[in-house]
């Protein structure tokens, strides 16, 4: 009986040991570390000797040119064309001559790179006419007769009343400017008058130029004049009509 009994108790055991993985003598098992290094970089002790990116932008810069410059390049270009092209001076002197020896002012005459200059004086003012005719025929420019007459004729009344010497530009009022074309004729005009008053005297100023083309010849009558007695004025005028009378012919 008791036999049995122990009997029966280590069957009980052995079938415990067998549940709990422990037959077949001893387990083992074996484990693995890996140990990774991680490297921390070392920051310099002075912060200041760090070195930035340097940030570089190009910077475009549009200018925009006004008018009046967009016209004085536009002028200068045609000027270097007009005047560098195959063009030959006209000479006027003795037309110049026969039509101002009728004035009663007084005056000089002198022939200077194709132009004729006239110095003209008075008892109370002076001024000047520039008379000059250019031949167009082996030039070889292809503008418009309009054109050329209006370009022309503004560039020498500009320069004639820049010239003008006791009045300013802004005292000078325009009264009439003109240009026509017939086909391949024109003519060109421009005046401006000024009167201005120092308080003790009156000055009278008066500017004009004149272009015409015919026959493939550009004519150009441009002056100036300023006085104290307006008769002298007057006798100015009539002396740049007979000019341009003659000239137009």
């Amino acid at each position: 009986m008791i036999k049995a009994f122990i009997a029966a108790i280590a069957a009980i055991l052995i079938v415990s040991m067998s549940s709990c993985g422990y037959i077949g003598g001893e387990q083992t098992s074996t484990e693995t570390t890996t140990t990774t290094e991680l490297t921390i970089p070392t920051m310099p002790a002075d912060q200041g000797s760090l070195t930035m990116p340097v940030m570089t932008s190009e910077t475009m810069t549009t200018t925009t040119k006004s008018e009046s410059e967009l016209k004085k390049e536009a002028m200068d270009t045609f000027l270097a064309e007009f005047y560098s092209s195959k063009i030959s001076f006209v000479d006027v002197s003795k037309i110049v001559a026969e039509t101002i020896k009728t004035s009663p002012l007084d005056h000089k005459e002198e022939s200077k790179s194709g132009q004729q200059i006239v110095t003209v004086k008075g008892k109370s003012g002076s001024g000047n006419i520039d008379v000059m005719r250019i031949d167009l025929t082996k030039s070889g420019l292809d503008y418009d007769v309009e054109y050329l007459l209006t370009t022309m004729g503004d560039h020498y009344f500009d320069k004639t009343i820049n010239a003008v010497k006791g009045i300013s530009k802004k005292d000078f009022c325009t009264n009439y400017k003109m240009t026509s074309k017939v086909v391949s004729k024109g003519k060109y005009q421009q005046y401006a008058s000024a009167q201005k008053t120092d308080g003790t005297a009156n000055q009278f100023g008066y500017v004009e130029s004149y272009a015409v083309i015919a026959d493939n010849k550009l004519t150009v009558v441009t002056g100036h004049f300023v006085s104290t007695d307006i008769s002298e004025r007057q006798n100015f005028c009539k002396l740049l009509d007979s000019l341009r009378d003659k000239l137009s012919t």
